[in-house]
């Protein structure tokens, strides 16, 4: 079995499960830490505001098939039983998503990696791709017992998808849009979008940082790209929540939050390298 080949050194804190909804930090006290693999209800910072592009589209007076087309860099990863959000980035082979999708709790991949794909849907039909597992670049493979800011992954794929173009890459301004490939306790089994503030930057040792944003999320999600609202530019992805009460909505606070992570630094430099070969 292939292994991540990773960047940094061994922290203290904890990112995120693959469901999405079982992560908190061991620095908070009093607030839960769910049991990896628990399907839970969706986080809803506030009132629930996550469309369809359809949706979408019609709020924003904008055809739909521009607003497909737009973010069609958006798929589907599978590791084993593992699900999470993956986007073609900078490249027509090359994904990123978070960390924790193909490795558990124990810093173990979640399957032979040679066998986790991407899925994609391009003009109506969907498509699977093989990663190549030794081209995976991680900022841990111990995402759990890290800073979040390391639960980022890359990778290239076996062969180039065509008919969806890939994201750009950026910096982060004062609020993002959340693409989701899938919500699983959403209403909606589809592609979400939902534009929400960044709340917090908060620096790490590794070059990027995290950021606490008001978006919701559901199970599925992780991974997913956060992007400059109306555009392609792709700034972070989305790692994981910290809740008291995760299957209850409510205002955005220290308490109840939900958080990804910037490109920049290494994980910025592990796409790039990547994408130039």
């Amino acid at each position: 079995m292939s292994s991540c080949k990773t960047f940094g050194i061994v922290c203290i804190c904890i990112s995120s499960s693959i469901s999405m909804a079982n992560s908190a930090p061991l620095s908070l006290p009093m607030i839960p830490i769910n049991q990896a693999g628990m399907l839970q209800n969706i986080v809803v910072i506030g009132g629930e505001s996550r469309e369809t592009l359809p949706q979408h589209a019609k709020r924003t007076k904008q055809t739909t098939n521009s607003i497909v087309s737009r973010y069609n860099a958006t798929g589907q990863v599978k590791c084993g039983r593992s699900v999470g959000t993956a986007q073609l980035t900078l490249k027509n082979n090359v994904i990123t998503t978070a960390a924790h999708v193909f490795y558990n709790k124990y810093g173990k991949a979640r399957s032979d990696l040679s066998s986790c794909t991407f899925r994609i849907q391009v003009n109506g039909s969907w498509q699977s791709y093989d990663i190549d597992p030794s081209t995976l670049r991680c900022g841990s493979k111990r995402p759990y017992s890290e800073p979040s800011n390391k639960d980022w992954a890359v990778v290239k794929l076996k062969k180039r998808v065509k008919g969806a173009t890939p994201y750009r890459i950026g910096s982060a301004g004062k609020n993002v849009i959340l693409l989701a490939q899938q919500h699983h306790n959403w209403r909606k089994r589809s592609k979400s979008i939902e534009l929400c503030d960044i709340r917090e930057k908060k620096r790490g040792k590794f070059g990027n940082r995290e950021i606490s944003i008001t978006c919701d999320a559901g199970d599925g999600a992780s991974g997913s790209a956060l992007l400059r609202p109306g555009s392609k530019t792709m700034v972070g992805i989305y790692v994981g929540f910290r809740s008291a009460h995760p299957d209850k909505s409510g205002p955005f606070s220290k308490r109840h939050l939900n958080f990804g992570v910037t490109i920049e630094g290494k994980f910025r430099q592990a796409i790039q390298k990547l994408a130039s070969r």
